[in-house]
């Protein structure tokens, strides 16, 4: 239970110099208008009633020898209990202390081995492999405009702590870029081999292919038209043997067909006719 309230405190100990109180007396003097019984400051069943009302039923003989104390005797045992109390705070601070400089530590390990989980790895994965089967106008910044989306999508991908921690957002930042690499050197074999004479595919084919492949969370059906001419070009571009045996010369022309499509289409509209077209 609470302290008492000022009003409860004065119902069993009335102030010094109260009525009924003698002035050069003690305030638990058989003066003060409570029961005190026979033998004591207090008779048993004030001290009983006191015990329950503040939920003291453990420490009730504690308090019975407390009512018969001397008045003296009452002030130095507060005094040292006061201390004691002073000491055990000093030593809780100290231990919460030493909690905090181990917790400290302890994140500062957490950060400097911080990886992602095998889920979160999965599905950065998989968010790479779906831009880079959607149509863009670099392929150089797919790691930028991965790394924008998991910042808008944090928290839906549990790394909120992407949006404060540096230490996480370089980690994943750098697997993105890591994996960018990987991704788009199996994508391009991919396109490569669909345009080969031992495994050639027809667009259709190999636009549905891609698509159930990477694309997330649905499938579109029918394939959009942009995916189609997005993936029509990576096919041309594989179509030139020089380009299609060496990974940098393929991104390299592709990056080169595709500033010349802005140059004579514009940038800011990938949905007018010509583009399209």
């Amino acid at each position: 239970m609470g302290a008492l309230g000022i009003h409860e405190y004065e119902e069993y100990v009335p102030p010094v110099g109260a009525q009924g109180v003698r002035h050069g007396s003690a305030p638990f003097s058989n003066h003060n208008g409570m029961d005190h019984g026979s033998g004591g400051m207090f008779s048993p069943q004030t001290v009983d009633a006191l015990a329950n009302k503040m939920g003291l039923g453990a420490r009730c003989e504690d308090l019975h020898a407390f009512a018969v104390m001397s008045m003296p005797e009452m002030m130095l045992h507060m005094y040292a209990l006061n201390l004691a109390h002073m000491e055990a705070i000093e030593a809780v601070k100290l231990s919460l202390s030493n909690i905090e400089s181990r917790l400290t530590r302890h994140e500062r390990l957490l950060e400097a081995s911080w990886r992602p989980s095998d889920a979160q790895v999965a599905l950065l994965k998989a968010l790479i492999g779906h831009f880079l089967v959607k149509p863009l106008e670099t392929y150089n910044r797919l790691p930028s405009r991965v790394a924008s989306f998991v910042y808008a999508k944090a928290e839906w991908l549990h790394l909120g702590l992407y949006l404060t921690d540096p230490v996480i957002r370089v980690t994943v930042d750098g697997f993105l870029a890591a994996q960018t690499t990987e991704i788009k050197s199996n994508f391009r074999k991919q396109v490569v081999n669909s345009v080969s004479t031992a495994h050639m595919k027809s667009l259709d084919q190999f636009a549905i292919a891609m698509v159930n492949k990477y694309h997330l969370p649905v499938v579109p059906h029918p394939i959009p038209q942009d995916i189609c001419a997005s993936l029509a070009l990576l096919r041309q571009i594989a179509g030139n043997c020089g380009a299609s045996r060496n990974e940098r010369n393929y991104w390299q022309k592709l990056e080169e067909e595709l500033q010349e499509l802005e140059r004579k289409h514009g940038s800011n509209n990938h949905e007018t006719a010509a583009w399209k077209e």
